[in-house]
């Protein structure tokens, strides 16, 4: 696809942790830019400045056509509880907050969280996944708010029982109204093309 010459968007990340970022997802709509990397306490967080192509702006008319920041975190953890996912949820907003391009933060920002480990051994129940994060980001949201971020994306794998296979979760934290959080979960399914 690029005969062999380097794609820039994955300079200087460990290519253990290109796939994690799912950095391939942001580049179909987005003209994507780094803006650097920070190892935190919890993990590295990963900051882009993304401008939509035109082609996505084709699709979606209504869309915001103006730049903005994409963060995406990555931890290596043990196991899920609300402290660990706080501790990276907080290290991404002070990322954010660092190394927001000039002229401020803007709006539709987007930060992933993607915590990685052996999940598909423990057993977690996704309505509570979804409580922790939803509490989390209510105890967050002014700095979320003023740092224009749009959504909050967590992914994870678990198994819902000790007998089921590991199935990995994509949680959408969005708050449109300013006063509502509306979460959304998805089940990621194998791509079969």
């Amino acid at each position: 696809q690029l005969d062999f010459k380097e794609d820039s968007l994955f300079r200087n990340i460990e290519p253990s942790f290109a796939y994690h970022l799912d950095l391939t997802r942001l580049a179909k709509n987005f003209s994507v830019r780094s803006l650097g990397s920070r190892q935190t306490s919890t993990g590295q967080v990963h900051l882009y400045t993304a401008t939509p192509r035109p082609q996505a702006l084709k699709m979606e008319k209504k869309a915001n056509k103006a730049p903005r920041v994409f963060a995406r975190a990555l931890s290596f953890v043990l196991d899920f509880s609300s402290a660990s996912f706080e501790r990276m949820l907080v290290d991404a907003l002070n990322a954010l907050d660092v190394n927001v391009p000039s002229g401020g933060p803007g709006s539709d920002n987007h930060l992933f969280i993607n915590l990685v480990s052996d999940y598909e051994r423990v057993v977690l129940d996704p309505v509570v996944v979804e409580q922790v994060i939803v509490t989390i980001l209510k105890r967050h949201s002014e700095r979320v708010s003023r740092l224009g971020v749009a959504e909050v994306e967590t992914r994870l794998v678990c198994c819902l029982s000790e007998d089921s296979p590991p199935i990995s979760l994509r949680m959408v934290a969005s708050n449109p109204t300013g006063y509502v959080h509306v979460m959304n979960t998805y089940v990621e399914a194998a791509d079969e093309s």
